[in-house]
């Protein structure tokens, strides 16, 4: 009987290595389009992470059909949502583990890990409490950690955090692959406070965000951070001269890698 539980064990763990191990292989494709901004395309799945008001900068706008946008927090620089198509529009709570369905039908609360099927694919997304400062929210107020797992393929966007993680936290975002962290020294978290949450979460790429460009307009006047100041501040960041990365086994063979984009031109 014993014998029979362990080989049942075991070909669990087979059929787990072998279908994470082929979605690594297929991997994904991820932009940065500016400020907090993603697109992540999964097979032909579109997903925008934080769109923000075209007004405060001179980026690309989210442009053709999405399948779901997912926004960390309300606030015009990442859920700003006039202008974008998209069949599903979702916005972190933040103060809870939850979505809110935020679109033209009555709107809904959505809970928990939820799961969505892509064909013979498939990923699952879920959401974070968290702040938008040091003190419990008392000044700027609540944040949502967006988690997405592309079955095997971890990607975490920290929205605005503005703290170190605690063990919940940690605990319900688990293994990351791929983070996307706000760095600019004024509205979210420094980089020595960054270089913490990395530690914390050991992801194999980052992507710095948040930081000021030439095309921010709506914070040109604010202290804070350029890429000029991410490359003097961490020891190593590689520069890449595209707004894209694919995401696959061989870029993820990797540890605590910083990577800079090309925002998107208009």
């Amino acid at each position: 009987m014993k014998r029979a539980i362990i080989f049942l064990v075991l070909i669990c763990l087979v059929f787990l290595f072998n279908t994470q191990a082929q979605a690594k292989k297929d991997g994904l494709d991820i932009i940065w389009i500016g400020h907090s901004c993603f697109e992540i395309n999964y097979h032909d799945y579109r997903i925008l992470i934080d769109p923000f008001t075209p007004e405060w900068f001179d980026y690309a706008f989210p442009q053709g059909q999405y399948d779901i946008v997912l926004a960390s927090h309300k606030a015009q620089d990442h859920s700003y949502f006039d202008g974008i198509k998209a069949d599903l529009f979702l916005l972190a709570s933040g103060d809870k583990d939850e979505f809110i369905h935020d679109g033209p039908s009555k709107k809904t609360n959505i809970k928990g890990k939820t799961h969505q099927n892509i064909g013979d694919r498939a990923f699952s997304f879920w959401t974070v409490d968290s702040y938008h400062d040091d003190q419990k929210g008392a000044k700027e107020g609540v944040n949502g950690i967006l988690c997405l797992d592309f079955e095997g393929i971890k990607v975490v966007h920290l929205g605005d955090l503005g703290h170190v993680l605690e063990e919940v936290q940690l605990r319900q975002i688990g293994p990351v692959d791929v983070l996307m962290i706000p760095v600019d020294g004024y509205f979210t978290i420094d980089i020595d406070t960054a270089k913490k949450i990395i530690n914390q979460l050991d992801p194999k790429i980052i992507f710095p965000m948040h930081y000021k460009t030439e095309k921010s307009r709506r914070i040109k006047s604010f202290p804070v951070y350029t890429e000029q100041d991410l490359n003097n501040g961490f020891k190593e960041v590689k520069r890449l001269h595209q707004s894209q990365l694919r995401i696959d086994t061989e870029i993820l063979d990797q540890r605590q890698q910083i990577v800079i984009l090309d925002y998107l031109e208009r």
